[in-house]
């Protein structure tokens, strides 16, 4: 090789600068969304690396809403148990955070359904008329 010139060896996928060898860049996903705590642990058990950071508080209630919607719609696209599970676990993290647990979103639940009812009865409503 000449100078700094680099070529491409395709049959190792290696680049060859004035004789160094260099691997390509390791395959890297972006992902910038709240985990469940654990999988840090599922990721490195699987012999993979990661890159996290603790959110501050504006950062952590956006992200547990952006979840929320993701959950919602995973459970849209695929209704089942552990879909719904999740959902209710993001839930009641943002109840943990917003109101200090659950037991205030509860109380309310329960109220709202004192007043006006659950949703057991099937009720669709079509129209009012005056």
């Amino acid at each position: 090789m000449y100078g700094a010139v680099a070529h491409w060896e395709s049959t190792r996928l290696k680049t060859v600068v004035e004789g160094v060898r260099f691997s390509p860049a390791p395959f890297m996903v972006k992902y910038d969304k709240l985990i469940r705590d654990e999988i840090p642990e599922i990721i490195k058990a699987n012999g993979q690396k990661y890159r996290t950071h603790i959110a501050g508080d504006h950062e952590y209630s956006d992200k547990l809403r952006e979840k929320l919607a993701e959950e919602v719609h995973e459970f849209l696209e695929g209704p089942s148990v552990e879909e719904l599970a999740d959902v209710q676990e993001v839930v009641n993290a943002l109840a943990e955070f917003e109101f200090g647990g659950t037991d205030e979103l509860e109380k309310t639940r329960r109220e709202k359904a004192e007043k006006r009812g659950g949703f057991e009865k099937k009720l669709i409503l079509d129209e009012v008329l005056d």
